[in-house]
């Protein structure tokens, strides 16, 4: 018999998900899980791409009708501690009573953060947090291989190998795995979100240089702009989408030298936080490849897109968007005007590519802080 599963939202995430669902719970989704949504804006449009059925509200009945024996959290961060207080504790609560098994839960908001859930489900229970790649597949092509998901586990709860295991394998098809402390997780999205600057890096370069009289495509852009981030990390790896030419050479110095600072001011906050170095570089490196990958492959108006479908109004990509444009847009922009027209010397080159890793380093800070705020607890 397969495990009865109870999906709370139906938003983008948990749509984005079904691949994992389908690898853990199998091909006939319809017979094992629910879906429920908030709110009947939409929902007959989502039901159409979910493979199982979707109710609005009734979050409690289904648990009791159901008892899952995985639960699956895609609300947003700030409805998180409501429905794990009211909801979800006391039927915790009642299997305790009744001698049953307790259900597994995976939650997929950045916060409030794995131990706070463990805490607030009580003795005996298991919780993951999950922050899975957001990007799959580019222009067609599968890029899991070349992404990061991040899984925290309470170090306090007593999992067994088989059902750790099965969290990890969940994950599996969104990229590699790396396990982190629960109470990173919103510094590690900070610093994944980090690097959309890109998108908006690649529209300066464009923009400035057709300004200045010269063309140049945002995939010869991203692709200036990939290289460089192997030379800041001094390293190679596996891409499935080769990197696009056509930044002249005269110009590429300008985007290493800026990479590399920015790239320095975030892992700078990564240190400091205290995330592995080596996680750090990781997540940093394969987060802005996959971003410059897509920019590479996509029309502005897609990249438009994408940043509709991810920058939830309030949320973290909409924070670290609002952040770079007050903080660094225009910092880039009149850097790499001043660039190509000659009007900087070496020490104010220095200065620039200085200022560039503190901005980098306190929108960060930034984005991280507002990240832990999101579940209000």
């Amino acid at each position: 018999m397969s495990k009865q599963v109870l999906l709370i939202g139906a938003g983008y995430l948990a749509q984005y998900l079904i691949p994992c669902y389908e690898r853990a719970f199998g091909a006939d989704l319809a017979s094992c899980m629910r879906g429920i949504k908030g709110s009947e804006l939409h929902l007959m449009e989502r039901q159409e791409v979910f493979p199982f059925p979707l109710q609005v509200l009734g979050t409690g009945v289904a648990l009791r009708q159901m008892q899952p024996e995985v639960v699956l959290m895609a609300a947003k961060p700030n409805q998180v501690p409501a429905i794990a207080e009211e909801i979800l504790a006391p039927y915790w609560e009642e299997c305790r009573a009744q001698g049953r098994e307790l259900p597994v839960l995976y939650s997929f908001a950045p916060a409030p953060d794995v131990g706070w859930l463990t805490r607030t489900l009580g003795e005996g229970a298991l919780v993951c947090n999950m922050l899975p790649n957001m990007l799959r597949t580019i222009a067609g092509v599968p890029t899991a291989e070349a992404a990061i998901s991040y899984l925290s586990f309470d170090p306090e709860a007593r999992w067994s190998e088989e059902k750790r295991q099965a969290a990890m394998d969940f994950m599996r098809p969104t990229g590699q795995i790396i396990e982190i402390p629960g109470e990173q997780a919103a510094a590690v999205l900070a610093i994944h979100e980090g690097t959309h600057v890109v998108y908006e890096m690649t529209a300066i370069c464009c923009d400035v240089l057709a300004q200045e009289g010269e063309e140049l495509s945002y995939a010869a852009a991203a692709g200036a702009m990939r290289k460089a981030l192997r030379k800041a990390i001094r390293r190679e790896y596996r891409t499935p989408i080769p990197i696009a030419e056509g930044m002249p050479d005269k110009y590429q110095s300008f985007w290493d030298d800026l990479i590399f600072s920015y790239l320095n001011g975030i892992l700078q906050y990564a240190f400091e936080v205290g995330i592995e170095p080596e996680k750090a570089i990781c997540k940093v490196a394969a987060s802005m490849e996959m971003n410059l990958m897509f920019v590479q492959s996509a029309t502005p108006a897609q990249m438009a897109a994408m940043t509709k479908s991810h920058a939830t109004k309030g949320g973290v990509l909409e924070k670290q968007n609002t952040s770079f444009a007050e903080m660094g847009y225009e910092h880039v922009k009149d850097g790499w005007r001043d660039y190509l027209r000659e009007a900087m010397d070496i020490w104010e080159e220095s200065v620039f590519d200085d200022l560039m890793a503190d901005i980098a380093y306190a929108i960060a800070e930034i984005v991280a802080d507002h990240t832990a705020s999101l579940a209000g607890v």
